[in-house]
C-alpha cells in the first residue's frame, strides 16, 4: 500500500497526463466498437451502404414501419384463421358431446321399453295360463 502511494508521489505531472490521455484514448475506442456492435445489431437484415449518413436512416426506417406492418397484417390474418378453427373445433366439440348424449338417451329408452315389453309378454302369458287353466279346469268339471 505505502509503495503505491510512494509511486504515486513520485510521477510528474506530464506522466499523469499521458497515462490519462491513453486511459481517454481507449475509453474512446471502446464506446466507438460498443457503438459499431449496437449499430449492427440494431439494424440486422438492413442494407446500409459503408459510410452512414443521416439521410439514409429516415428511408430505413419507413422501410422497416412498412416491414413491421406488412408482418403486423400478416399475423391478425394468422390469429383470425387460428381463431376460426379453434371456433370450428369447438363447435364439433360440442355437436359430437350433444349426439353422444342423445344415443345414450334413446339407448336407456330402448332398454326401458324391452324391460316394459317383456313385463307384459310375461304378464300376458300368465294370464293366457291362468284363462287356459280355467277353461281346461272347466272343461274337466264338465266331462265328469
Amino acid at each position: 500500500m505505502e509503495s503505491s502511494i510512494s509511486i504515486r508521489n513520485t510521477q510528474t505531472p506530464l506522466q499523469m497526463q499521458i497515462i490519462i490521455d491513453a486511459f481517454t484514448a481507449s475509453r474512446a475506442q471502446s464506446l466507438q466498437s460498443l457503438r459499431d456492435t449496437a449499430q449492427q445489431t440494431a439494424f440486422k437484415g438492413f442494407q446500409f451502404p459503408i459510410t452512414f449518413s443521416l439521410s439514409f436512416f429516415p428511408v430505413q426506417i419507413h422501410e422497416a414501419k412498412a416491414t413491421l406492418r406488412e408482418a403486423e397484417d400478416d399475423l391478425v390474418k394468422a390469429l383470425a384463421i387460428k381463431t376460426r378453427k379453434e371456433a370450428k373445433r369447438m363447435a364439433l366439440t360440442d355437436a359430437i358431446a350433444s349426439a353422444k348424449a342423445r344415443v345414450e338417451d334413446l339407448t336407456t329408452t330402448i332398454h326401458e321399453l324391452r324391460t316394459k315389453n317383456q313385463e307384459y309378454s310375461a304378464f300376458i302369458s300368465q294370464q293366457s295360463l291362468d284363462h287356459g287353466g280355467i277353461k281346461v279346469a272347466n272343461c274337466h268339471l264338465a266331462l265328469s
